[in-house]
């Protein structure tokens, strides 16, 4: 099975279930992206069969379009979850590749807190210190540091501030335009004229065209 089939799959088992469902009705309420907003709003109007009184050829372009945008808002936020329930062994392609490595003299509990540091990945910044411990035996007479990796991989994924981070090809393949807060996104990364990172210091400097992109990247900066 390829990797697109199996995301589909999985897709189709969660559009199911009461908390996708759960999920979409709270989006179509409370979400403050107009983007994320429209197309759970539409979405819920075609499982009610509202939609066929205002069928254009355009609707299953747009349908398609909203699929996209709430799938990947779904796995987005859940994305250390489903990491977590890999790393811990819920997983049977992760669980095939693992046993291909030589790795049967390594106690099980780190496959469990490598799977908690994956989770800290997308929790609250100070549950990570009571998630994690900050130090810990490794292997022989090694120490490993639980806390810390997780802060790094935390840090890691804010520092992707740089140009160039939207691929055009994949923009191109969800077709135009973007949507409004990926646009906002792809402005403050534009915007980016200076970035260090060095082991004193983190510095970035932006040049937003807007007040929108501006508060786009303070809040990241925040």
């Amino acid at each position: 099975m390829c990797i697109r089939d199996s995301f589909n799959t999985a897709v189709g088992i969660e559009w199911i279930e009461d908390n996708f469902q759960n999920f979409l009705k709270e989006l179509s309420r409370n979400s403050k992206d107009k983007d994320l907003l429209n197309a759970s709003k539409l979405l819920i109007e075609v499982e009610e069969g509202l939609a066929h009184s205002k069928i254009n050829l355009k609707l299953p372009l747009e349908i398609r379009k909203a699929v996209v945008l709430i799938i990947a808002e779904f796995f987005r936020r859940n994305h250390h979850k489903r990491s977590l329930n890999i790393i811990s062994g819920n997983d049977e392609e992760f669980n095939l590749l693992l046993s291909k490595l030589n790795i049967g003299t390594l106690p099980n509990r780190f496959a469990s807190i490598l799977a908690n540091i994956a989770y800290a990945h997308g929790i609250n910044f100070y549950s990570v210190l009571d998630q994690l411990e900050y130090e810990a035996n490794g292997y022989g007479s090694d120490k490993m540091h639980p806390r810390f990796i997780a802060c790094m991989l935390r840090l890691g994924d804010l520092l992707d501030v740089d140009d160039k981070r939207f691929n055009i090809f994949t923009e191109k393949v969800f077709s135009s335009p973007l949507p409004s807060l990926s646009e906002l996104h792809k402005q403050k990364h534009a915007s980016t004229k200076h970035l260090l990172v060095s082991p004193n210091s983190i510095e970035v400097s932006v040049d937003c065209d807007s007040d929108e992109v501006y508060r786009i990247a303070r809040e990241w900066f925040d």
